[in-house]
């Protein structure tokens, strides 16, 4: 077989979530960008308000201080970091009407553990 290809088009994948009608992931990626940064570069930076919404910078905060100093790439407890985790608890009791589950019974992991 022989294939006549005229045109190649490079695009970054965010054009393609764009294209089929999905939003743009920008207060995600802010939140973790402040999460991975130094403080002095991103949460504690005299500019931050500036650069980044107050959404983001408050939940940044909240993640910064739950994670704690070995920061969102080093290993974490193996259930997965407990605030995380109350609040899956939280979201379950706010869309089933029941109890929360217990923390300790969710298991939030990257598929290593």
């Amino acid at each position: 077989l022989v294939y006549l290809i005229q045109f190649i088009f490079l695009l970054p994948l965010r054009f393609v979530f764009v294209a089929v009608g999905q939003k743009p992931m920008t207060y995600y990626r802010q939140v973790l960008a402040l999460c991975d940064l130094p403080p002095e570069c991103g949460v504690d930076h005299p500019e931050v308000k500036r650069m980044y919404p107050p959404d983001a910078i408050a939940r940044a905060k909240e993640y910064k201080a739950a994670i704690g100093p070995a920061g969102t790439g080093a290993y974490s407890h193996s259930q997965g970091i407990l605030a995380f985790r109350e609040h899956v608890a939280n979201f379950i009791e706010a869309r089933d009407g029941h109890v929360a589950p217990c923390a300790d019974d969710i298991f939030l992991t990257n598929g290593a553990s």
